[in-house]
């Protein structure tokens, strides 16, 4: 069980306030996200993403910079379905990694897999409120978490090498 910090509740809720009243009048200018990003996003952490599934397009936030809209992979059938799955790339050490998102066709549940570039034999935890959902054994042979992440939820990425963390991402997903 890891400790519990309360200021990442707080944050969490401030900016799910955010998105709800971006959600009843106008889209946040850039400079704006920005604002509302530096005051919710822990400074050290580069990690953390805010998800936000559109009907046809995923809003990604980050500390990095500007929000970023990504469209769906055109004609990729996920688990058997025909939906739209989102790729969102980044940066842990050496590696590149790839997030591909599945949203079902209601928005209730995401399926999500991962990939790295180069391969890598990195153990996968997927976890929630701090306790372990599903892991990955060895990232070269399998990719894909069979437990769909519900939305509205914080969920962890955390990247294990030789039983060492070597990072973690805090994923923050929200449908529009």
């Amino acid at each position: 069980m890891e400790a519990f910090d309360p200021n990442s509740f707080m944050n969490q809720l401030k900016l799910k306030e955010a998105f709800y009243l971006m959600s009843h009048g106008q889209e946040a200018d850039p400079s704006t996200a920005r604002q509302i990003l530096a005051q919710i996003l822990p400074k050290e952490d580069k990690n953390t993403l805010f998800l936000r599934f559109k009907k046809a397009a995923l809003q990604v936030l980050s500390a990095k910079g500007e929000p970023e809209e990504i469209l769906p992979m055109p004609g990729l059938a996920f688990r058997g379905e025909t939906t739209s799955a989102f790729q969102v790339e980044r940066v842990l050490g050496a590696h590149l990694i790839t997030f591909l998102f599945s949203p079902n066709s209601e928005q209730t549940e995401i399926h999500l897999a991962v990939e790295t570039k180069p391969k890598a034999p990195f153990r996968v935890k997927l976890k929630l409120d701090g306790d372990t959902i599903e892991t990955i054994q060895d990232l070269q042979k399998e990719k894909m978490f069979d437990s769909p992440i519900q939305t509205e939820t914080a969920p962890e990425v955390v990247f294990f090498q030789s039983n060492k963390e070597v990072g973690r991402f805090q994923l923050f997903l929200e449908t529009e």
